[in-house]
């Protein structure tokens, strides 16, 4: 009996301990907005004013440090919710190798990672991750058939009609366009030795089409569904006509979303 008593004395003192100090963590991390699931503390918000320091040589104010990373948190929420696509701990480590190896200003990088210190966890989530997920956010959406599921229909409702014999002309997004041949490059670029690859679209498409063709399947790009038809050339342009269907507005999507779908709260 008495064993038990001092059994749940100790019990009791430990958990009285436990709870001081997560007490104090509480308060030494101090929580100061969540976004969905993701908790952003005093301490991000340092982390995130030294990153900029490293860039510009200036200080944001905290203000402006939460903003940035309530936008790169708000880009993760999304990608999680609409696209279930999460980086995992093995994907930021890859990333972060290949920003070693590929970095074009690796006294910023070295910057960065002094702000870091030891800190691998936050170093992966706060610089690297916004790397990996805006570009596939804007890749997902791009692609989506369901995001653009009206305008879908629409290009297809177009180039049945046009199969069927109705003129380019007469559809609300008729446009002509032209396209340049050779794409003009900085000396920055020339020094630097990069290289540009030719229009896919010149490539896969005009080339392939005598003039007042048009091409037998709907073009798609990051932005647009095209019908198009090569009109003629010269020597520094193609000419081309056809129906563009605009697909969504990437900023208002995410707008919508966000606000339908994320709990964005600041602690007071």
């Amino acid at each position: 009996m008495i064993l038990t008593k001092k059994f749940i004395s100790f019990f009791i003192v430990l958990c009285l301990c436990l709870s001081f100090f997560l007490f104090l963590s509480f308060f030494q991390d101090n929580l100061v907005a969540q976004i969905g699931k993701e908790k952003i503390s005093e301490k991000d918000i340092e982390y995130q004013i030294a990153i900029e320091k490293c860039y510009s040589e200036r200080e944001i104010s905290k203000d402006v440090a939460l903003i940035q990373l309530k936008n790169k948190f708000l880009e993760k929420e999304v990608l999680r919710m609409a696209f279930g696509v999460e980086p995992d701990d093995t994907v930021l480590e890859e990333k972060a190798k290949w920003v070693d190896k590929n970095t074009k200003a690796p006294e910023i990088l070295d910057c960065v990672k002094s702000v870091f210190g030891n800190d691998r966890k936050n170093y992966l989530r706060l610089y690297i991750q916004p790397t990996l997920v805006n570009p596939k956010l804007h890749s997902l959406f791009s692609q989506s058939e369901e995001i653009h599921k009206d305008k879908i229909e629409r290009i297809k409702q177009i180039y049945e009609e046009v199969k069927n014999g109705k003129d380019l002309k007469n559809f609300s997004e008729y446009n002509t366009f032209e396209i340049e041949k050779q794409i003009q490059t900085s000396e920055l670029f020339e020094e630097k030795g990069v290289e540009f690859q030719e229009n896919p679209l010149i490539k896969k498409v005009i080339k392939n089409l005598e003039a007042g063709e048009i091409w037998d399947d709907i073009v798609e790009d990051d932005y647009s569904y095209q019908i198009i038809r090569f009109l003629k050339e010269d020597d520094e342009k193609y000419y081309c006509d056809g129906t563009v269907v605009e697909k969504k507005l990437f900023d208002e999507w995410f707008d919508n979303f966000v606000n339908e779908n994320i709990e964005v709260s600041l602690s007071s």
